[in-house]
């Protein structure tokens, strides 16, 4: 069972690029630089539920997609 926040980080990454999104874009919807997606989607920053549930909506997936592990 891989680490929660890696499995999150690979899911926001993807679903981000299935949308055609740029990381500068995804960073413009959340009101955050680049530099701090960029932590979130490589797993090297932690974050909390409300944290998750907007990237769910900005995405436009639900909360549930972006933790689901689909290496299993």
């Amino acid at each position: 069972m891989r680490p929660t926040r890696i499995v999150v980080g690979e899911n926001i990454e993807r679903y981000r690029k299935e949308l055609g999104m740029s990381i500068t874009q995804l960073a413009a919807k959340m009101g955050m630089n680049a530099t701090q997606i960029d932590r979130y989607e490589n797993a090297e920053t932690n974050m909390g539920i409300d944290k998750l549930d907007e990237f769910a909506c900005c995405l436009k997936v639900k909360t549930i997609d972006l933790v689901e592990d689909w290496e299993d």
